[in-house]
């Protein structure tokens, strides 16, 4: 008789390992989240800067918005706007909706996490299975379960595999690395002066160093103060990405002086080191069952959207409730 899984570790708080441990619990598994950062997100991202004077600004410096054309995530649309989570930003040339959260696109996490087990700043060194799996991390700590699920960047889940001594098949294992990603430097600061993009406060520049720039009061999610968010696009984030920040801020501010005057009263800057894939898995997810059961999921398999990962998520927990 099969054993009936009860417990499950997750490795990752982005919205895939959350709508995986969304879906496990509903169906009473025990679920342990486990994520290095300080909150829950992962690429989904949202920070508050302030002024001198105290004024508080809001910019999402990682994805900046949220697409659902697929009929599994409607239940969760419904339920997040009915919630105050998210609103619809615009439509765009080919009349898809695209959302944003009432104060950040964070918002969705925050709201997924509330009611699940969710240990943060815990950075996973090891995983190994010995009649079930064993997850160490650097505080010394360690989880065990009877199943776990993956959704670090693919190349991070992989390294952890071979780390842990756990086999995969030849062809596959080659088919797994072949998959990439690119960088990306994100620039989010508070201008000096108000900024020129226009409304509804997103563009998508097709040429030189940014490939998009937001104004973050414009779209809504930061009433109080304007900030501006750029995202610098993949070969100059490659070039640049272990330059100074005062040289990347210098670059990209000057290649959008035509939507901001380039002086800044607060600036931040995060680097993407797998900001997004641009080769993937051609299924939601992969269930892994030797040693034991075993997930790999995220914004590698099928697409890189947001929508994705949320359905690469869902996926892992089917395959593991049909397991």
């Amino acid at each position: 008789m099969k054993k009936k899984l009860q417990d499950c570790l997750i490795i990752g708080s982005g919205i895939c390992g959350l709508m995986a441990a969304h879906r496990l619990t509903k169906q009473g598994m025990v679920v342990t989240i486990l994520d290095k950062g300080r909150g829950a997100g992962g690429r989904i991202a949202t920070r508050r800067l302030a002024t001198s004077g105290g004024i508080e600004a809001v910019a999402d410096y990682g994805a900046q918005f949220v697409t659902v054309s697929d009929r599994k995530l409607k239940p969760f649309m419904d339920e997040w706007r009915k919630s105050g989570i998210l609103k619809l930003w615009y439509q765009d040339e080919k009349k898809n909706d695209r959302y944003i959260g009432i104060h950040g696109l964070r918002d969705i996490t925050r709201h997924l996490a509330r009611n699940l087990t969710v240990h943060q700043q815990k950075k996973v060194i090891q995983i190994s299975h010995e009649g079930n799996w064993i997850v160490k991390n650097t505080d010394d700590s360690c989880f065990q379960a009877d199943v776990l699920i993956l959704t670090p960047p693919l190349p991070q889940s992989l390294e952890l595999l071979r780390l842990g001594n756990i086999p995969l098949e030849k062809s596959l294992l080659s088919e797994l690395q072949k998959i990439r990603y690119t960088k990306c430097i994100a620039i989010m600061g508070i201008p000096k002066k108000p900024g020129l993009i226009p409304s509804p406060g997103g563009l998508q520049l097709r040429e030189g160093p940014v490939q998009w720039i937001a104004d973050n009061q414009k779209k809504g999610i930061s009433p109080h103060c304007p900030s501006i968010t750029i995202h610098a696009e993949h070969q100059f984030s490659e070039e640049y990405y272990e330059k100074p920040d005062e040289e990347i801020v210098s670059v990209l501010g000057n290649a959008v002086k035509d939507w901001i005057s380039g002086e800044w009263e607060t600036v931040k800057i995060h680097r993407w080191k797998y900001s997004r894939p641009v080769t993937f898995f051609p299924e939601l997810s992969l269930l892994l069952r030797n040693p034991g059961p075993l997930v790999l999921a995220g914004d590698a398999f099928s697409n890189a959207r947001v929508e994705s990962a949320a359905l690469s998520g869902l996926d892992a927990a089917d395959k593991l409730l049909q397991h």
